[in-house]
Order: structure tokens, then C-alpha cells, then sequence
């Protein structure tokens, strides 16, 4: 019988995990998934034609203090405050970031860290 793309998957990771374990030999293919679970189900992030499709791209006009009368005046990722001239990214959700902060959570979670507005949907 032919196997599916998800077996090959499949098998290509176990073959992975045996490399990682080195001498430890895993007999049961089944005890490795328990232990690690599904490799395919772990959350990926955004690609980055879909970043730039879905978001806009700022520059803060803001003093950066913080009698900042703006709704936002700090990044959530980094927490640190906003400044004059820095590349701002806004989500559909309408929360604000450092365009480097949220391009490298985005790459990871396709979620806002704020909301949890899911930016890839």
C-alpha cells in the first residue's frame, strides 16, 4: 500500500527524533508521539506576505513620554515606551508594536499578544 504525505510526515519525524536520542533507541513509534504529541499540531506562525497584507505600517508621531495622550503608548511585547520616528505595526485588532517586536512574535503565534485576534484568519 502507498502512504499517505502525513505518514511520510510521520515517519520523517520519527527518523529526526531518533537522530536527536542518538544511542537511545526507541522501539515504539507510539511512545514517541505520546511523549512529544503530534508534530503537525504545533502552532506556527504568520508568513510574512500575510503580516504585510493584514497590518499597517506607522511611524510614531508621539513624544514617547508617558503624559502621552495616545490610547497605546508602550509596546506589549517589549514594554518599553514608544518614540518619535519608530516604525510602528498595528493589527486589525487595532493594538500598536515595535514593527521588529511583533514581526518576530508573529513568525512564531498567529496571534495578537494582547487579544488573541488571530491575524492569519
Amino acid at each position: 500500500p502507498q502512504s499517505s504525505p502525513r505518514s511520510n510526515s510521520r515517519a520523517d519525524a520519527l527518523g529526526l527524533l531518533g537522530e536527536l536520542f542518538g544511542q537511545h533507541q526507541v522501539r515504539d513509534p507510539a511512545v514517541l508521539f505520546e511523549l512529544f504529541g503530534d508534530l503537525e499540531a504545533i502552532p506556527r506562525g504568520v508568513d510574512p506576505g500575510v503580516i504585510e497584507a493584514r497590518t499597517t505600517t506607522l511611524t510614531h508621531e508621539g513624544s514617547g513620554s508617558t503624559s502621552d495622550s495616545s490610547p497605546q503608548s508602550q509596546c506589549c511585547v517589549c514594554l518599553e515606551p514608544f518614540k518619535q520616528g519608530e516604525e510602528l505595526r498595528m493589527l486589525p485588532c487595532m493594538h500598536r508594536y515595535h514593527k521588529h517586536c511583533i514581526d518576530r512574535w508573529l513568525s512564531r503565534s498567529p496571534a495578537c499578544p494582547v487579544c488573541k485576534y488571530d491575524i492569519s484568519s
